[in-house]
């Protein structure tokens, strides 16, 4: 992630509250995880050019505040798992949100935002294919004391810790899958 010590500019500022108004206002919240090519083409027609600018970018100018960095990571790692759902591209803005949201925990960010907000903030860890995120997840998302939260998170590092990997994006990133990762992804519900 770039360094950008200053304020972020009124466009930034702008786009981020044009992403949080979408995301946490227009969309209800059972829209946030339902497979739904409508709301996947929305997310890309509205805010699939600026997913691109804040990847290309390293999301310069949106790490020092809190809005436009829960912003920048909704846009790297959720809408990116809408925009390009079932490619490799879904995941190329993994490690800039980690990076993110780790910055945002480390200065206590995430204790001035909602429930909501916070759980969005958290998903970048829970997504990791990375032991030390994983435990960070299972922390952040107990912090919420919300009992389906936390079984989602468990869930991941579970499925983590069991395989090393998320079995479910093995095709989308060119990945052989183990017989027992096979056997896994038959399984209903399994894969995300």
């Amino acid at each position: 992630m770039a360094s950008d010590l200053r304020t972020p500019t009124a466009e930034v500022q702008h786009q981020a509250g044009q992403v949080l108004a979408f995301w946490f206002d227009a969309l209800l919240p059972e829209q946030w995880f339902l497979k739904s090519e409508g709301v996947d083409r929305e997310i890309a027609d509205l805010f699939g050019d600026l997913r691109d600018r804040v990847l290309a970018s390293d999301a310069a100018g949106w790490g020092e505040d809190p809005e436009t960095l829960l912003a920048a990571t909704l846009l790297l790692d959720q809408f990116s798992r809408n925009i390009h759902r079932g490619q490799a591209e879904a995941f190329a803005g993994d490690p800039l949100a980690q990076q993110l949201a780790s910055s945002a925990v480390e200065r206590g960010w995430d204790r001035r935002m909602t429930k909501e907000q916070r759980q969005f903030l958290y998903l970048p860890f829970e997504h990791a294919e990375d032991a030390e995120l994983q435990e960070l997840s299972l922390r952040c998302f107990a912090s919420l004391e919300d009992d389906t939260l936390m079984a989602y998170a468990r869930d991941h590092a579970e499925v983590f810790h069991r395989f090393g990997r998320f079995p479910g994006r093995n095709e989308a990133l060119g990945r052989i899958s183990t017989p027992d990762e096979l056997d896994y992804l038959s399984q209903p519900g399994a894969g995300w």
